[in-house]
């Protein structure tokens, strides 16, 4: 039996969700993103290994979850102009594009990806508030 990519994707790891557990959530919410700061480090070492199709699930999964949690845990709320989880993604974005550039990167990794900003244009937390920003994953295309 196959598995549907998008089922895939939107099976958000333990480890992932468990970053959102930070209580009580602090300005521009750096604590999640001082949380967030391994699991995107890793993203980075699975892009500099030639893992490219695991980098980009577990980006897009990191990406998902923190949209998911930007309304259910109202992040919305804490931050006036610095979003610091976007900041954080938005780097990772750049790493994805540089590898991209080097024309070193998987039809597959890049349908993960493509899959996934489809599934973040539908959510609440971009349609409303543009987080987490995926206009930025355009340079991907």
């Amino acid at each position: 039996m196959m598995v549907d990519p998008k089922d895939e994707l939107n099976a958000i790891p333990d480890f992932i969700e468990n970053i959102f557990q930070v209580t009580p959530l602090d300005n521009d919410c750096e604590s999640i993103a001082m949380a967030m700061e391994p699991v995107c480090n890793n993203i980075a070492e699975l892009l500099d290994a030639g893992c490219h199709e695991q980098a980009a699930r577990l980006f897009i999964q990191l990406t998902l979850a923190t949209a998911k949690h930007f309304m259910s845990d109202e992040h919305w709320a804490c931050f006036d102009d610095n979003y610091t989880p976007d900041y954080l993604l938005g780097g990772l974005v750049e790493q994805f594009r540089r590898k991209i550039m080097e024309n070193d990167f998987s039809k597959n990794a890049m349908d993960i990806l493509w899959l996934g900003k489809q599934e973040l244009a539908g959510m609440e937390s971009v349609r409303e508030y543009g987080y987490p920003c995926i206009d930025l994953y355009d340079m991907f295309w």
